[in-house]
């Protein structure tokens, strides 16, 4: 059996196949004693036999179809491989986990641990013990967690490297960062998925501030209405969630975040200027 606990949620994938371990996802590995220890969990049983009655397709996609029915949701991969199969995971409607069937042939044909990823829907796992899972660099700055979130080639990675320098902040994940509402409020956790930055760090931290950014000749902290806050968090939100419940949980989840965590935007430039500005914001001091 492979358990890992990533965001604060179990994942065990009852196999007995030998698989290749792939990197990162061997830092959020767990014991199986330690995975039926946690108090949220899904387990994904193997077998059975592929379901034909699949009730409405609710989503069509380039890899995967997700259908429904009175009492279960099925998400339908397609794979090409030496030959073509079909994978399919079967999910009772209101539950955790669920079993994942093959076309003949393709179960055989796993070969990596991060291969089972690929089969469930994790975002949707997360949302259902309320987890988010956010494109932000994560960083650990004095034992909050700051989150800088903008779209691909805004300067995530510049911001969190530009902290590290000059705070002597902890970047934890260059790409991705989960994010779950507790009884303790918001923490933020280490994702095995973390883009082309090769950070991940498996760490849990309070969520102090998420920051959107923006390039601009001039650095400016600039407050957000909560329409605003929702907007941006919409925007760059992982959304692998195609149910209808799954959607509205995600929308009410966003909007409590949006109203309980300090979130700004900051205008900048790639250097320490930018560090500067956003410290006057928060206090603190910079290193130059």
């Amino acid at each position: 059996m492979y358990c890992y606990e990533i965001g604060g949620v179990g994942f065990g994938f009852g196999t007995d196949n030998e698989l290749l371990e792939s990197p990162n996802y061997g830092i959020f590995r767990v014991s199986e004693e330690k995975f039926n220890q946690l108090e949220y969990r899904h387990l994904y049983t193997f077998g059975g036999d592929f379901p034909t009655e699949t009730g409405n397709m609710i989503f069509d996609g380039s890899s995967y179809i997700v259908c429904e029915n009175v009492d279960y949701y099925y998400k339908i991969s397609s794979r090409l491989d030496e030959i073509s199969y079909k994978c399919a995971l079967t999910k009772k409607k209101g539950e955790s986990g669920g079993r994942i069937s093959f076309t003949e042939g393709g179960y055989d044909k796993l070969k990596t641990t991060a291969e089972l990823f690929r089969l469930i829907d994790i975002m949707s796992d997360l949302l259902f013990y309320d987890g988010l899972m956010l494109h932000a660099s994560y960083i650990d700055y004095n034992g909050r967690a700051i989150l800088f979130s903008a779209d691909p080639g805004t300067g995530k990675s510049t911001q969190a490297d530009l902290w590290k320098k000059y705070t002597g902040a902890e970047i934890l994940n260059g790409d991705r960062a989960i994010l779950r509402l507790t009884d303790n409020g918001w923490l933020v956790h280490g994702n095995p998925a973390c883009g082309s930055s090769d950070i991940c760090v498996n760490k849990c931290v309070p969520l102090d501030m998420i920051v959107f950014l923006k390039q601009s000749p001039v650095n400016r902290v600039n407050d957000l209405s909560l329409f605003g806050k929702f907007m941006n968090l919409s925007a760059q939100l992982s959304c692998g969630v195609r149910k209808t419940d799954d959607t509205e949980k995600l929308l009410k989840l966003t909007e409590k975040l949006a109203n309980d965590v300090k979130i700004c935007e900051l205008e900048c430039t790639p250097d320490v200027r930018a560090v500067r500005v956003l410290m006057d914001k928060i206090g603190g001091a910079v290193n130059a």
